[in-house]
């Protein structure tokens, strides 16, 4: 198997002393042995630097990067430019991976011909842990305009983040990251699929997303959530120069109103009408690029969305006057799901690959 090149693991780390040492154990007792693994400190406060030092005397396929802290698109960025791999994956530092993750994603690319390797997910959530299917069987999708078209569909064969996934390097060896804060991740599979001719899914859950430890913030809203907005505006605007007619733009244009109220609705909820008006000015001039792009696709917007928005304060008094009972049950909720997951971490909770 170690025949068929060097893999280039790539794991950009962040102040994860707690989970590191799982993560990068998980690395280097990999069955596939060929491998270079690049772990960059993005400015890490914590013990994490301490953690990727040691590995890095303990095992000479360790290279550690250093730099101030820029997100984790710089800090793949980073990483893609000292690899020298024939095949590249990136794992996040508080995840996780099967002995086997390696081995099987190469093997993956080589027998079925493919530029992208997806395995399965376990996502470790506040409750429960949530696997993707797990059956054992193996799909191709073939052609970039197969794969966008399903990035903004409703039902997704495949995933619109990087995580889990092995790629061809000199199929994507000229992609790099975004380093914005939000969304790096799936602008970098879009650009990916617009490039890639076949994507081979393994139904087996190999990876293993603590997706528990953004819960324990993603209450709090601030300025960067509002990135969203603009990345509906970059996937579409990536859609129409590929040239690419998505199966049902109604969805799509409607995802977009509902995003855009999913904000209003924690600001509301946080009586934060006042902290947020130039991302509420952004929003409304988006929007107003959304609905003459819908209207191309014989689709119209209610201009209620506007409104509402220019009627921040007021729509927000009135949301907050109609959904008190339904606001106090999820609060509960988000404190009981909280509770749940600080005692998970406590526990060291791990899902057992």
């Amino acid at each position: 198997m170690d025949d068929y090149g060097k893999t280039s693991v790539i794991i950009p780390v962040y102040n994860c002393e707690k989970y590191l040492s799982k993560c990068l154990q998980s690395i280097v007792e990999q069955s596939y042995v060929n491998i270079e693994i690049i772990v960059v400190d993005d400015g890490s406060t914590d013990a994490s630097r301490h953690i990727c030092d040691l590995y890095a005397r303990q095992d000479d396929r360790v290279k550690v990067l250093y730099q101030m802290n820029a997100g984790p698109g710089a800090a793949r960025n980073a990483a893609l430019e000292i690899m020298t791999g024939d095949y590249i994956t990136y794992i996040d530092a508080d995840d996780y991976v099967a002995k086997d993750y390696v081995e099987t994603m190469v093997e993956l690319l080589n027998n079925y011909g493919a530029d992208i390797a997806e395995v399965g997910f376990v996502r470790m959530l506040q409750a429960r842990n949530d696997f993707d299917c797990s059956d054992g069987s193996v799909l191709c999708f073939d052609g970039p305009d197969f794969l966008i078209k399903d990035y903004f569909s409703k039902e997704k064969r495949v995933r619109n983040c990087a995580g889990g996934r092995m790629y061809v390097a000199d199929r994507f060896k000229d992609i790099r990251y975004s380093e914005k804060l939000v969304g790096e991740d799936s602008e970098y599979s879009l650009k990916m699929l617009a490039k890639c001719r076949r994507l081979v899914k393994y139904n087996k859950c190999l990876y293993v997303c603590r997706a528990y430890q953004e819960s324990l913030t993603r209450g709090t809203l601030v300025h960067r959530h509002f990135d969203v907005v603009d990345i509906f505006y970059r996937d579409f605007m990536f859609a129409q120069k590929l040239d690419i007619e998505l199966d049902d733009w109604k969805d799509f244009f409607n995802s977009f109103t509902k995003v855009c109220y999913g904000l209003l609705e924690k600001i509301a909820l946080q009586k934060k009408e006042k902290e947020f008006t130039s991302e509420l000015k952004n929003m409304t001039l988006i929007f107003h690029k959304i609905s003459q792009l819908a209207i191309e696709h014989g689709v119209i917007l209610s201009k209620q969305l506007e409104q509402d928005i220019e009627s921040i304060d007021k729509w927000a008094k009135i949301y907050r006057r109609k959904n008190c009972l339904q606001i106090l049950i999820k609060r509960i909720r988000h404190c009981i799901s909280g509770t749940m997951a600080f005692c998970k971490v406590k526990l060291s909770y791990e899902y057992k690959i």
